[in-house]
């Protein structure tokens, strides 16, 4: 029987993935703190409870003698050290962590060769930031001559935990700076700054956005001319707006939204632009389950005949997920997709 630990099991991501996840054949273990809400998340998905401080990187040791598949859903990953991820590789495990945090992904690429060594394979950035950008980005790549720039929104929607904690998260960084590629060099710039407007699809529509450090700023970097890789996020509440409960920025109330811009020239040089979008509405919890339930499966199916395989090491999860397996599954979820290009937003 397949097993699958999740760890932070209990939270609405874990949650939500374990509604994925569960069907006959296989074991769901939900790893998380004990309480009520780890007992009340095993029981609604016929799943195994399992108490831990995942603090504690002894925890995994038994889930990885079962030889589990370890999904880490902890977070934020923001400040976290790659405890649990070297844990895994030294036991040779396989662990996909939900990380939207670049530090924590840079962390765990550090372990590559170690996991190398013990047949290990983490996969790090295994949610919307490394599986739903790449795959947007190579649905539209063979239509460009040369893609150069890469612009990624995100509006993360105000009603859900997920989204109030990856908001937490950007703004734990205001004042910070980090390295982004801007015309073709590596330029510091500030969290949270260079205020600027995105065009985003109806209801958001244009909309202020800032600077975020995420992991797509260094995913996309090593392809062929790209010159530009900018991650921007709708500008969460500050001073009084924070203190009030307001939100900067228009659309912060419409459900989770992810937009992509990628610009470059056709055969003929002549400028071009690709644009994809995904609106999570009511269903925000989607755009970050979905994409990673996928991933899982795709690990899952690389053990069987005839199924490419994934190497041990450690690595980004860009490009295991094709568009075309993600569409069906974020659309059965209430996902709306759009498509457009320099003449505008249109329904896909």
């Amino acid at each position: 029987m397949t097993k699958i630990a999740i760890l932070g099991g209990a939270g609405e991501l874990g949650r939500a993935l374990a509604a994925r996840l569960a069907r006959p054949g296989r074991e769901l273990v939900l790893v998380d703190r004990a309480g009520a809400a780890l007992e009340r998340a095993a029981a609604a998905h016929g799943a195994r409870a399992l108490a831990a401080e995942l603090g504690n990187p002894e925890v995994l040791a038994p889930l990885c003698a079962e030889r589990a598949l370890l999904v880490h859903c902890a977070g934020p990953f923001r400040g976290h050290s790659d405890a649990l991820a070297r844990a895994c590789a030294e036991r040779g495990a396989t662990c996909i962590d939900a990380s939207d945090d670049r530090g924590y992904c840079e962390r765990v690429l550090a372990l590559d060769a170690l996991a190398r060594e013990k047949g290990a394979l983490l996969l790090t950035a295994g949610g919307a930031h490394a599986v739903l950008t790449s795959a947007a980005v190579a649905s539209v790549d063979e239509q460009f001559a040369a893609l150069n720039e890469i612009w990624i929104a995100w509006a993360l929607g105000a009603a859900t935990p997920i989204g109030a904690a990856r908001r937490a998260g950007y703004e734990a960084g205001r004042g910070q700076s980090f390295e982004m590629k801007l015309g073709g060099e590596w330029t510091t710039r500030a969290v949270l700054g260079d205020e600027r407007w995105a065009e985003f699809p109806a209801p958001l529509g244009r909309t202020r956005v800032v600077n975020v450090d995420a992991p797509e700023t260094k995913l996309f970097t090593d392809r062929r001319r790209i010159n530009m890789v900018r991650v921007s996020a709708v500008q969460p509440p500050h001073g009084l707006a924070a203190l009030t409960g307001r939100f900067t920025g228009r659309g912060a109330r419409d459900g989770e939204v992810l937009a992509l811009w990628m610009r470059g020239t056709d055969n003929g040089r002549l400028p071009m632009e690709r644009r994809v979008c995904v609106h999570g509405g009511d269903a925000a919890h989607a755009i970050a389950s979905v994409p990673l339930a996928c991933l899982v499966e795709r690990v899952l199916a690389s053990a069987s005949a005839g199924a490419a395989a994934i190497e041990p090491g450690a690595r980004a999860a860009t490009g295991l997920v094709a568009w075309d397996v993600l569409r069906p599954a974020l659309a059965a979820s209430g996902v709306r997709e759009l498509r457009g290009d320099l003449g505008g937003w249109r329904a896909a």
